[in-house]
């Protein structure tokens, strides 16, 4: 489903404009970004967890070549749905 898809079932479901609903999911998913940035776990809604992780650095074979490449850190988010949430999905 595309966020236009989305924000028409979502305006087909409530009695919201499609441009408000679109605003507010604009603001969630900036307040999920502001929150892993600053290392917060964060529920949006019940069956969906987004935690912070940091991928560590590490060294990798180039499949091209074969030449050792050095990869960095890098932060990133794991998203998880819970058992709960899978068993609602027929």
């Amino acid at each position: 489903m595309t966020k236009p898809e989305m924000l028409r079932s979502i305006a087909s479901k409530t009695k919201f404009r499609q441009t408000d609903i679109a605003a507010v999911i604009d603001a969630l998913r900036e307040t999920i970004i502001e929150a892993l940035n600053n290392d917060e776990e964060i529920r949006p809604f019940e069956g969906l967890v987004f935690t912070p992780f940091v991928m560590e650095a590490r060294e990798v074979k180039s499949v091209r070549d074969g030449e050792i490449i050095h990869v960095p850190a890098k932060k990133t988010a794991k998203a998880h749905v819970t058992r709960r949430f899978r068993d609602l999905i027929k």
